[in-house]
């Protein structure tokens, strides 16, 4: 069976979610010490932005991306010659 590739971004997208999840659901039930340094918050901002961007990606991907009408009726014209 043949698996298109663009229909596995919308997979990929998910499994990444799945992980970061996962992850963070792991922190919460075994929590790690943390040292109170100031890059740590830097590093909880780039790990919400990387979130951020794979949940619109997410969503981004499942959407419908059909042509519009308009443009489909134009391209099924035929082409007259010279």
């Amino acid at each position: 069976m043949l698996i298109r590739y663009r229909a596995m971004i919308p997979l990929m997208y998910l499994i990444l979610l799945i992980v970061h999840l996962g992850s963070k659901a792991l922190l919460l039930v075994h929590p790690v010490a943390k040292s109170g340094v100031a890059t740590a918050r830097l590093g909880s901002a780039f790990v919400l932005a990387l979130l951020a961007m794979l949940l619109i990606g997410f969503v981004l991907s499942i959407l419908n991306k059909s042509n519009p009408p308009e443009a489909a009726s134009l391209s099924n014209l035929p082409v007259k010659g010279l």
